[in-house]
C-alpha cells in the first residue's frame, strides 16, 4: 500500500510540474446539472440507474444530457458510473471481500461484467487485484 501511495504522490508531482497550469485554469465548470448528475451518480451507483431517470433529474432531454455531459465531462454517464462502481469494487477487493460479492455490492449484474469492465480499467483482473491485497494482510 506505501508503494502505491508514494506512486501516486509522485505521479501528482509530476502533473503539477509538467502541465499546462494555463490549460487547466481555462477548462470550463460544470454546469449544475451536470453536477447534480455526477452526484447523483455517486450516490446512487449501486442501483440500476437509466439515462430516463438522469433526463427527470436534469429536466433535460436524453439527447441534450448525454451531448452535454459527455462534451462537459470528457467520458458519458453510464462510463463516468462504471467507473464509480470499479473504483468502489477496488476499495471492497483491498478488504478482501469476494469479487462476486463486490460485483452485487457495487450495482454490477455478475461477477463477469465486473471483470470485463474492471480488466479494462485496471489491467487485473478482480481477483489478481484482491490477491495482492491478501497478500498484504498476510504479512
Amino acid at each position: 500500500m506505501r508503494k502505491e501511495e508514494l506512486f501516486l504522490h509522485l505521479l501528482e508531482e509530476l502533473i503539477r510540474h509538467y502541465s499546462d497550469v494555463t490549460f487547466l485554469s481555462s477548462v470550463p465548470e460544470p454546469s449544475d446539472e451536470v453536477k447534480m448528475v455526477c452526484e447523483f451518480l455517486e450516490e446512487h451507483y449501486a442501483e440500476n440507474v437509466t439515462l430516463n431517470d438522469l433526463s427527470e433529474l436534469t429536466g433535460w432531454s436524453k439527447y441534450h444530457l448525454l451531448r452535454s455531459f459527455t462534451k462537459q465531462k470528457g467520458i458519458t454517464p453510464n462510463s463516468y458510473m462504471e467507473t464509480i462502481r470499479i473504483n468502489q469494487a477496488k476499495k471492497l477487493l483491498e478488504q478482501v471481500v469476494r469479487p462476486i460479492d463486490a460485483a452485487f455490492q457495487t450495482g454490477f449484474s455478475d461477477q463477469s461484467h465486473m471483470t470485463k469492465f474492471f480488466k479494462r480499467q485496471v489491467g487485473l483482473t478482480p481477483k489478481q487485484y484482491m490477491k495482492i491485497f491478501e497478500k498484504e494482510l498476510h504479512r
